[in-house]
C-alpha cells in the first residue's frame, strides 16, 4: 500500500531522487521481512490417513510451488509419515477397531 502511494506521487511529475530511493529500499526492505508469506513455499498439502504419501498441490502453482511439493513428498516419504500415523494409531484406538491390514495401513473398521 505505502508503495503505491509512492508511486501514484511519482505519476505525472518528475519523481524526486530521495523518493525513488526510498522506494528502493522499501521494497527490499518489504520483501526480505515477508518473504516467508510467499504462498509458492508453501504449495502442497499431505493428505493424511492414506496408505501412502499424497501431496496435494493448489491449480495455480507456477514451477517453484509445484518443487516444492516434490519436496515436500520426499521428505514424507524420508520421514515414514504414514506408517508412523499408523502406528500412533494403533497405539490410541479404541477397542472394536482394528486395522483393514497388517497394521502398515491407517484404515479402521469397527467389529459388528
Amino acid at each position: 500500500m505505502f508503495l503505491s502511494l509512492l508511486k501514484s506521487q511519482g505519476e505525472g511529475k518528475k519523481r524526486s531522487w530521495w523518493l525513488l530511493l526510498l522506494k528502493r529500499w522499501l521494497q527490499k526492505s518489504l520483501t526480505r521481512r515477508f518473504s516467508h508469506l510467499n504462498p509458492d513455499q508453501y504449495n502442497g498439502a499431505c493428505l493424511l490417513g492414506l496408505r501412502g504419501t499424497v501431496i496435494k498441490s493448489h491449480g495455480a502453482a507456477n514451477q517453484r510451488a509445484f518443487a516444492v511439493a516434490i519436496e515436500q513428498a520426499v521428505q514424507a516419504v524420508q520421514r515414514q509419515v504414514p506408517q508412523r500415523i499408523a502406528a500412533r494409531l494403533e497405539s490410541v484406538y479404541p477397542a472394536g477397531f482394528e486395522p483393514l491390514d497388517d497394521g502398515k495401513g491407517v484404515n479402521l473398521r469397527a467389529h459388528r
